[in-house]
């Protein structure tokens, strides 16, 4: 699954030559790791909602 960048967004604020706290650390795992469940749980939605289903197919066998 591909990770856009643009849909990660933090409260996290460093400075240029400050350093990562754990706890920092920890929300930035916690938030990605959302943000992807969160994704996949569309894309899973998204691919059950346009998948072919055979009770939508024509029962006549010559029209199919």
């Amino acid at each position: 699954m591909p990770l856009h960048i643009e849909n990660l967004t933090s409260r996290v604020h460093l400075d240029a030559g400050t350093r990562w706290t754990k706890a920092q650390l920890d929300e930035l795992v916690d938030l990605v790791s959302a943000r992807l469940a969160r994704d996949q749980r569309e894309a899973a939605r998204l691919a059950e909602e346009t998948a072919l289903r055979r009770d939508a197919m024509p029962s006549d066998p010559i029209a199919r």
